[in-house]
Parts: structure tokens; sequence; C-alpha cells
């Protein structure tokens, strides 16, 4: 053990001692680099070749009504998965469609679920059913949570820009 202490001892004074981390020598300057006039315009039009003009399908970054359709999918996985949730659950199955999708759901409690959500001119109309037992007290509580949780994930979704 003394040898141990030694040895390190002797490292830490040589690290000290050697300066550890001092820099040597002054970094290089930036390069520069001159073009002639035919070397620059025919740099831009290689650059200009490589960009293109327009996006195949311009992302739409933030929603005017907050909520955006494609996000769907991920607002209910999510919704479900939150810690702030009431009623926590899973996706089982899902059919995403142009407007309307089905959301099939299994409760942590081992209930299982559906959300239905219909796209219209007014918006987003999400309704949930919960349990074997739909129209006992319990069950529509937690249809209400998630309803409430989807279309809340739905909103934070819809402040994200879009992901391509």
């Amino acid at each position: 053990m003394p040898c141990l202490r030694i040895q390190f001892g002797l490292a830490a004074m040589g690290a000290v001692m050697c300066g550890c981390g001092a820099q040597l020598e002054t970094p290089a300057s930036p390069a520069g680099m001159t073009m002639s006039p035919d070397q620059a315009v025919a740099a831009r039009s290689i650059m200009a070749n490589a960009t293109p003009r327009t996006a195949a399908r311009p992302l739409q970054l933030l929603p005017a009504e907050g909520i955006r359709w494609s996000d769907m999918s991920r607002a209910v996985q999510s919704a479900g998965s939150a810690k702030t949730a009431v009623v926590r659950f899973a996706v089982v199955d899902e059919e995403v469609g142009r407007d309307r999708s089905e959301f099939h759901l299994k409760t942590i409690e081992g209930y299982p679920a559906i959300v239905i959500a219909t796209r219209s001119s007014e918006g987003v109309v999400v309704e949930a059913i919960t349990g074997p037992y739909p129209d006992i007290e319990p069950a529509q509580q937690a249809s209400t949570h998630i309803q409430a949780a989807v279309l809340k994930s739905l909103r934070a979704w819809g402040l994200k820009p879009e992901l391509p």
C-alpha cells in the first residue's frame, strides 16, 4: 500500500511540474482562400444545384388551431404514458384514417378501452369508451380522463414543429 501511495504522489507532482494541459504552441490562424470570379461562379452554381428548389410537401410547422391530424398517433401514445396521466394506458392497435382514427387501448389495470377521433371542419372530436362495462361510473370517469389527456397531448404535439 505505501508503494501505491508513493506512485500516486509522484504522478501528481509530475503533472504539476510539467504543466499538464499547458499549450506548447499558439493555435494556427484560420485558413484563407482566394477564388477567381470564374471559380466563385462555379462554386455558387454547384451549391445552388445541390439545394432543392421546393420541398415535395411543405412542412406545416405550427397549425393555426393548434391541432395537427398527423400527430394523432403520437398524441394518443404519449397521453397514456404521461407521468401526470390519471388513467395510464398503452396502445394495443390503431387504425389511422384520413378523417377518422380508432385506437384500441389497455389500461394499466388491464381494462380495454377504445379512443375514436374524428376530424371535421369544426376540429377534432375525441370519444373514449373504457372497460367491459362502460356504463358504470368509474368507467365513465376513466373515459373522461382519457379524452382530456388525448386532447391535451394533441395540443402539446401541435405546438412542436412537425416531424418529417
